[in-house]
């Protein structure tokens, strides 16, 4: 026999589970409701503002024959990839002024699709700040700022070895180069390449022509500062490969092909740094990199103005 004291509960129990019976019907419907409206929100966001915007890129040196500026649209992320073609910018009008107030109007050439000026009618000079103004047709006008720092000549050569293995021949060098600290921070970026000058296959025929191939760094990165550094004495190791078949098929004629290398070391500011920096870790055809936040010092656009100087010292071959 049931305990009387527990009827009461027994009842409500029964009387509630009855209640959310009869309100199933009610709750899938309100739930298909909200979730058919999640779906529409979801699917109606739009982007923030995706006009396109003028894109910069500009980088002068003393060692330059000339001032050059790239201006070009931004593809927006929604554009179509049968769309996403590259558009340049024809009718702006660029100047570029020095520090001392010089100033120089960059020309377009429509051969190569830029602007530009000589150096022999607008000198760059080092530790010397310079500055771009663009003007586009319907757009804000654009401004940034650069720095050309000296030129470092303490680039030198250390040693190469050739080290023969089964099917190949591995190059390794040294160089380096003592950092000159100033009043500003300096920026370094060394490289050293193999230039091929010999007879190449083109199509059906035989050109003579130089090419020239980075050689892989072992040590150093190839873009860094020196804070924390300053006054140190650097050294870079990198290495090429080259086996018997490029031998064969890259130098047809025994004695008319050469091999130099060049060692080269670019002293730049800040802005071609960071922007350097950030395209070294930009992989776009990698599904599974992260996405990297591209440096700009362009106001009123995207892109870079930056300054460098250059160094260079030739090793010649035997």
């Amino acid at each position: 026999m049931k305990n009387k004291k527990h009827l009461p509960i027994i009842k409500a129990v029964r009387i509630l589970s009855g209640g959310f019976q009869k309100l199933r019907p009610a709750l899938l419907v309100l739930v298909v409701l909200l979730t058919h409206s999640c779906v529409e929100i979801a699917t109606n966001v739009d982007f923030p503002d995706q006009d396109p915007k003028v894109v910069v890129h500009s980088f002068i040196s003393p060692v330059d024959s000339a001032a050059m500026a790239l201006l070009t649209w931004s593809i927006p992320v929604q554009t179509p990839d049968g769309e996403a073609q590259l558009r340049y910018i024809e009718n702006a009008v660029v100047r570029i002024s020095a520090g001392d107030g010089r100033e120089v109007y960059l020309q377009y050439d429509q051969e190569r699709k830029l602007y530009t000026a000589s150096t022999e009618m607008f000198a760059i000079e080092p530790n010397e700040e310079y500055f771009l103004m663009a003007d586009v047709p319907g757009q804000p006008i654009i401004t940034a700022a650069c720095f050309i720092p000296p030129a470092n000549n303490t680039l030198h050569f250390i040693e190469l070895d050739t080290i023969v293995e089964d099917y190949s021949k591995r190059i390794v060098l040294s160089y380096g180069f003592t950092d000159i600290p100033g009043n500003r921070e300096n920026f370094y970026a060394p490289a050293a390449y193999r230039e091929i000058a010999g007879y190449h296959w083109q199509g059906d025929s035989l050109v003579y022509k130089k090419e020239k191939h980075l050689m892989h760094n072992i040590t150093g990165r190839r873009y860094f500062s020196n804070i924390g550094s300053e006054g140190r004495d650097y050294v870079i190791r990198a290495e090429a490969y080259l086996s018997s078949w490029d031998e064969k098929s890259m130098n047809v004629f025994q004695g008319d092909e050469s091999q130099d290398i060049i060692l080269l070391l670019l002293v730049t500011d800040e802005h071609y740094f960071r922007y350097h920096q950030g395209l070294t870790n930009y992989v776009p055809d990698d599904f599974f990199s992260e996405s990297v936040h591209m440096y700009s010092n362009i106001e009123g656009g995207l892109g870079v103005f930056a300054g460098y100087n250059r160094t260079v010292v030739r090793l010649l071959s035997e």
